[in-house]
This record gives C-alpha cells, structure tokens and sequence, in this order.
C-alpha cells in the first residue's frame, strides 16, 4: 500500500497520522541476562552456589524449572551459557541468552492511518470478503473459545470488544493485571519515536472478535508501548495463557531468535491441542526466519493484498502454512475509533479466529495435539493455492486463508466427509457415506453427535449423489 510517511508524536496518532519507527531487522540479546532449564528435581540454591557471577534469579517458570539469571555486568553471557550447552554442569538442560523481540510492525513499516469512530469502515471492509468469513457463521462463531492475544495490551472498554474482553488477564511488562493497551510516554526503543505500537493490541483483538464474533478474548501483555519485549516474557505470558484456558493462542510478535524457551512453551501448547498462531515478519525476506512463526508447532501467516499477491512487507518461506489480507485492515484502536494498518500482524488474527470457529464447530476433537493437527491440516486444505498470483513466491506463501470452506466447504480433514466424526476423511467413511445418502434418519441413529451435513460436500444445501464425486476425490 502506497501511504504518505508522516513521523510524528503520540498525540497526533489518534489523527490518523503515520508512524514509521526504526529499529534493527534482526533480535538482539538483552544485556546480562541468560535463560537456564534445570533437569527435573535438580537444587536451583545448589546450581546458583557454584557461579558467584548470577546476582540474581529475576523470574521463573517453575512447572519446567526454568528461570530468568541476572548475571554481573561484562561477565560473559555467551560464555556461560556455551559452557552450560556443553555439559559442563549436570544440572543444566539447556541454556541460552535472552533476546529481545517486537511487533512486525516495529521493525521498520507501521502503517495505522485513516482514523475514524465509524464502525461502518471495520464491519463492511472487503478483507472480511477475501477470507470469506461471513459464510463461515452461520455454522460456526467460535462460542466458547477463549484467544489469549499476547500483545501490548486491549482496550477492554471499546464497544465493539465490550463484554469480550475476560477480566483474568495479565500485565507481564508491569507484572500487575491491568491489562489496558495504554501509552506510556517512554521512547523504550529509543528510535526517537514514542509509543508508536499503542494501539496494535486492541487492532489485533479486534480482528479476532470480528472473525471469531462469539468467542472470548484473553488480554495478555507482553509488549511495552514500542512494542518491545523479550523472549522469556513472551515464554512466561504464554505458560500463563494455557493456564488460563486459553484454547487458540494469537502472536502478532516475533523475534529471529530461536528460544528454546518459547519453544517449550509451543510444544505444550500443542499437546494441549492449542493453536500457536504466528505473524510471518514484514521484511520482505525468507531467512532468517521469525519465531514463534516458524516453530514446528505453530501456524505462521503471511499478508497479501485484495488481490492474493504478496504484500511487499510480508515474509516468505517454504514453511509458511497460510496468508490472509494485510493491507489496509480496519480494526479497532483505543477510545472507541477504528483504524488502518498494514502488516502481518493483521494477517495472524484472522487465522486466530478461524481456528477457533473450527474448534468451536467440532467439540469433538479432543484436547490433543489431535486437535492441533486437526485445526492445521484443515485450515490449509480449505485454503486458496495463490501461486497463479505470486509467480516470484511459488510455494512460498502457504494457502490464502477460506474460512468458510475450512468450517463448511470441500470435503477437507475435519471437515466435510467426516462422516464418522473420527476428525479423518478416509475409508472409515465410506460406510456412513452410503447411509447417509440412502437414509439420514438411519444415519443420525448410528452416528448419534454427528453432522450428516458433512456429506453435502459441494456446499449446495443438500446432501445428494452430486456430492459423491467430491467423497471420492478426497479420498484419492
């Protein structure tokens, strides 16, 4: 999107201005500070005794003995935790620095303009057509799903999140729970520009309640108003966010750091059966790649524009599993008003809240990482193959997200053709099939919690023999 680069205070923000901070491509450690998981049962007092250098234990995730070490200052961070690494104490698991990690949108484009308090702008705005959502409600609205947004906080008291905004959520930058995406007058990224991410919580919880307009938001917030942050914060917020029964888990952050610490915290997620869901990056690159994003249990997204092509922001990767508009997305931002913003940071919300009308849609699906896959695997199938409109980006972009066709479209895993409910379109469905084209009342009694729906595989509103050629397609 071509926009007119205007810098400019905090004050002038909510007149729709521009702001186009500057800040480095690639994550750096925070100074001093090291992450160490110790073996289970192992003497943290008897650890911390044998390096005089850690003067302090700032945080921990005590359920994987975990823990955030200040060190003295020049007492070589990398050297600790290469010695660590190497199994030079018995104690140690793993090690490694903590690095810092911000919004997309914070590293070099952030485009939130065109202010308004017209609700007209959000609601009709033609993204909601691309990603097909309206189709997608009237089977499925994602009640009773809760979306943990790790961000810089939601404005709970907007009337279009009203009522949706859950009231246990967590400040981790102040460690208190208030949770309110407010401006704190501080340049912490001392770019020259302050608080130039206000706001970017409540767009992003925003696209979820619109995508998703039943379920719950959890508010956790893990960036500064310069949406800066660090990977242990994001580690402990997400650990917080699965205790608190998140179901779908939306990170529009990343960092080019591979914590292990986050990427424990993914894995538990994923055997929980809950959705990673991560913005791919706005740098235009395909390495190195951006975490959570890339982690191997977590769905990255890309942004393209109304017409499927890639935004020229967006990261690229042959790991990308989806892509969804991110140009010019209308949501919501502090004090009742809406606005635009480009970035992938859109992008992941809306892939968010698909996988929670999935959820919602299939109680079925059991808290496994089954569910996980599931949510996964049917979100891709269903999606659009956009390589005929990014011949430079061939398979680099995943498929662009079809929310009505993933809860109610082709026959795709977990989906339609699950004729058994067993979340599996293969030849365990054959027999449900053929009854219940021959006679749903039958089907209903030997299915009971099943939906014969799921036979209408070509969408008409009906199930008949027009549908067996799609059955049989799938199955193939």
């Amino acid at each position: 999107m071509n926009t007119q680069v205007v810098r400019c205070g905090l004050g002038m923000v909510l007149a729709g201005l521009v702001l186009l901070p500057t800040a480095l491509a690639d994550s750096n450690p925070v100074d001093d500070q090291v992450v160490v998981r110790l073996v289970p049962g192992a003497d943290l007092g008897a650890f911390l005794a044998r390096y005089p250098q850690v003067v302090e234990v700032r945080a921990a995730i005590a359920s994987r003995d975990t823990y955030l070490l200040i060190l003295q200052h020049d007492a070589g961070e990398l050297e600790f935790v290469d010695m660590l690494n190497a199994g030079g104490d018995p104690d140690a698991l793993w090690a490694e620095e903590n690095y810092d990690t911000e919004t997309p949108e914070g590293t070099g484009r952030n485009f939130f303009l065109n202010t308004t308090p017209n609700p007209t702008v959000y609601q009709n705005q033609s993204a909601w057509g691309q990603i097909n959502m309206g189709g997608a409600h009237t089977r499925t609205t994602g009640a009773g799903i809760i979306v943990a947004v790790l961000d810089t906080g939601v404005d709970a008291t907007h009337v279009a999140l009203s009522g949706r905004v859950l009231a246990y959520g967590w400040n981790f930058i102040d460690d208190n729970a208030d949770t309110d995406d407010a401006a704190d007058f501080i340049d912490s990224d001392a770019d020259g520009t302050v608080d130039e991410m206000y706001g970017h919580g409540t767009h992003v919880a925003g696209i979820v309640a619109a995508v998703a307009p039943m379920s719950q938001i959890l508010p956790v917030k893990v960036l500064d108003s310069d949406g800066r942050s660090d990977n242990f914060r994001i580690a402990l917020a997400m650990e917080y966010a699965l205790d608190a029964g998140a179901t779908v888990i939306n990170m529009s952050l990343g960092s080019t750091y591979k914590s292990s610490a986050i990427e424990d915290a993914a894995d538990r997620a994923y055997y929980l059966g809950v959705p990673v869901v991560g913005a791919a990056g706005n740098l235009n690159r395909e390495r190195p790649e951006e975490y959570p994003a890339f982690l191997s249990h977590a769905l990255s997204v890309a942004a393209v524009d109304a017409n499927d092509v890639k935004s020229d922001f967006s990261n690229y990767n042959k790991d990308m599993v989806l892509s969804a508009p991110g140009e010019g997305i209308y949501s919501t931002i502090p004090g009742d008003l809406y606005a635009q913003w480009d970035g992938t940071s859109m992008s992941a919300p809306m892939a968010a809240g698909a996988a929670a009308l999935l959820i919602a849609q299939h109680p079925e699906w059991p808290p496994t990482e089954e569910r996980d896959d599931f949510v996964a695997i049917a979100l891709y199938n269903a999606g659009v193959d956009i390589n005929a409109t990014n011949p430079g980006y061939q398979d680099m972009l995943g498929h662009r997200l079809d929310i009505a066709a993933a809860v109610g479209g082709p026959c795709t895993v977990g989906c339609k053709g699950d004729l058994n409910c067993d979340g599996f379109v293969d030849g365990f469905d054959i027999v449900p099939f053929v009854v219940a084209l021959s006679n749903p009342a039958d089907y209903a009694d030997k299915y009971p919690g099943c939906d014969i729906t799921s036979a209408d595989c070509n969408i008409d509103g009906s199930v008949n023999g027009y549908d067996i050629d799609w059955f049989i397609e799938t199955l193939q």
